[in-house]
């Protein structure tokens, strides 16, 4: 069974790389451009390139220009070279002051040598018909300006794919105040979404190395600092097509404990989605033979209804992959369809209704409970448990409470309930409640602040058995309040949110939170709530959370394309804690 879905993530990446290669062809782009000189200079503030010296451009539809200045608006898809200018296609030669190259219209600005100042124009690269008279834009012959601001970066080559990428050779990069030299340096500027994707786990900072690339890849190395891997290398690979994307990386690459993950995506129509997620965990001492290792996959395939969507899921797990006697021999297989409604506004109400509905199955012929299974219930090993699931959520859209008032002084009320039961072949079944209210206020276009009050009740009960009355003591401390506990739990949260942005570049946000949790967050019965490495708490619910918390978050730009983002927190009440801060400090592009 691992094997298998090894396998099948293996050939879903194939295949979306093929399908990324035969986008290629069939998707009409402007020609590649080939550009050298003496230097060459990119600024990211215009997203623009200029080069002095020698410059030679050759296009991949066998246009040869040579001149001895260069400049290119990559937004505005033209460039421009200008001094002792020599034209070059299909055998002819045309030579001039300067000539302006406007992609998208396949058109040449030439201002020729000639004895009569004149402006010609040339269409498809035919140099053999000069069209005289015809009118030019009026910024045709207009250079950059790059101002008093240093370049990004500055090379002796690039390969400009225009609308979609650039990559440089021979790069200088000015990196902590000393020029730092480099075989490449890719920059991607189109509108593909695909290859933003990212299969990388969060980091504190992250400094990304693009080394290679085309319209359809991108190859990378990132420096990355997290508050438990420390500093690392990791390595990302994107791959593009026209349906589909796939992303692989190993993160951590410098560290024993390495994860490989691999996305994948295909969409061969507008109804249907396959999406696959799978995750390769070696403990291996650099490429060498791994001492642990274990594997999961999950694979989704989602098909569009008129007024609703399915939905299967398929997660697979292999705990051991090396020979490790100390390490689990699970093998749990878990399968789950689901349907579910889009939202469906009740009668002529303020109020919008979904439902969901599912079955389930999982596998486990190994396990920890004797001859193995998922479950030891009644005297008996359950390696395979079904269920199924029934849900809906009511939601209001945002409801004005005030009318005739300025945006400034407009309050907006938002709610939903949503109930979920869940069934099992053991049994028992499990209850998810959740009702939120909101009351949310823009005080100016900067300033903006939420009250919300959120109650969960989380149920886990047995028809007969399961959660029987204890009463833990812990170091000689009894808590009475776990008495009560029959697996059920419920958690209120009340949230004042505030949020400002007065710049673009700056902007920071204040949330405080009460907590009153049933059972109690008694701190020798629970444990602190644990972080990743971002700092933040993953689960939204967890007992033992301190009944009150405070996080501040400021965020501003330290650099052209750097930002810091910077927040402390505070726990208190909770036990022996009366005032506990955490600080957490995050780089992001």
């Amino acid at each position: 069974m691992p094997r298998r879905f090894l396998a099948i993530a293996l050939f879903l990446l194939l295949f979306v790389a093929a399908r990324a290669s035969a986008g290629a062809t069939g998707m009409a782009i402007d020609p590649l451009i080939h550009l050298s000189a003496d230097r060459i200079s990119f600024s990211f503030d215009r997203y623009t390139i200029d080069a002095r010296g020698h410059v030679v451009v050759r296009t991949s539809n066998g246009l040869v220009i040579r001149g001895q200045t260069f400049s290119m608006d990559l937004k505005l898809d033209r460039y421009l070279v200008a001094g002792h200018v020599t034209l070059q296609a299909g055998g002819h030669t045309q030579h001039g002051a300067a000539v302006s190259a406007y992609l998208q219209f396949n058109r040449l600005y030439v201002v020729p040598i000639t004895g009569e100042p004149d402006r010609w124009t040339f269409i498809d690269n035919d140099l053999t018909k000069p069209y005289k008279g015809l009118i030019m834009p009026g910024d045709v012959f207009y250079f950059a300006n790059f101002g008093s601001k240093r370049p990004f970066l500055t090379a002796r080559a690039a390969v400009i794919r225009p609308l979609h990428y650039v990559r440089f050779e021979h790069v200088t990069l000015p990196f902590l105040g000393a020029p730092l030299p480099l075989p490449t340096y890719y920059l991607n500027f189109s509108a593909d979404p695909n290859l933003v994707q990212n299969s990388l786990s969060g980091a504190t900072y992250d400094l990304t190395y693009n080394f290679a690339g085309n319209e359809h890849a991108i190859s990378a190395l990132h420096l990355r600092y997290d508050s438990i891997n420390k500093g690392y290398v990791s390595f990302e690979q994107h791959l593009s097509g026209r349906n589909g994307y796939a992303v692989v990386s190993l993160n951590p690459a410098t560290r024993p404990q390495k994860y490989w993950n691999a996305v994948l995506d295909y969409q061969p129509n507008q109804r249907l989605s396959i999406r696959t997620f799978t995750q390769l965990f070696t403990d291996q001492t650099w490429l060498h033979s791994p001492r642990s290792a274990a594997q999961w996959s999950v694979a989704t395939l989602t098909y569009a209804l008129p007024k609703s969507f399915v939905q299967l899921t398929g997660f697979q797990t292999n705990y051991r992959l090396v020979n490790n006697p100390t390490e689990s021999q699970n093998h749990p297989t878990y399968l789950q369809f689901t349907a579910t409604t889009f939202p469906h506004q009740v009668g002529k109400l303020p109020l919008f209704e979904s439902m969901n509905w599912g079955f389930g199955f999982n596998h486990d012929s190994y396990g920890a409970y004797g001859n193995g299974g998922l479950q030891k219930f009644g005297g008996y090993n359950y390696t395979t448990i079904w269920n199924h699931a029934l849900g809906f959520t009511l939601y209001t859209p945002s409801l004005r409470l005030t009318h005739h008032v300025p945006a400034s002084k407009m309050y907006y009320f938002n709610a939903s309930f949503t109930h979920s039961r869940q069934y099992f072949s053991v049994p028992h079944f499990v209850d998810v409640q959740t009702t939120s209210a909101s009351i949310s206020r823009q005080f100016s276009t900067s300033v903006g602040a939420y009250l919300n009050y959120q109650v969960q009740n989380v149920g886990d009960i047995y028809k007969v058995g399961g959660y029987t009355p204890y009463t833990p003591v812990i170091n000689g401390v009894t808590y009475s309040s776990f008495a009560a506990f029959r697996g059920i739990a419920t958690f209120r949260t009340l949230a004042l949110g505030i949020n400002g942005s007065p710049d673009p570049a700056f902007n920071w946000t204040i949330l405080a939170r009460v907590h009153r949790d049933f059972p109690k967050p008694e701190i020798g019965l629970f444990a602190f709530t644990p972080y990743n490495v971002l700092g933040n708490i993953t689960p939204p619910a967890q007992l033992g959370e301190p009944p009150y918390d405070i996080t501040a978050d400021l965020r501003f730009r330290v650099a052209r394309h750097l930002n810091l983002e910077v927040q402390r927190s505070y726990f208190f009440h909770y036990g022996t804690i009366n005032w506990s801060p955490t600080f957490f400090v995050q780089f992001t592009p």
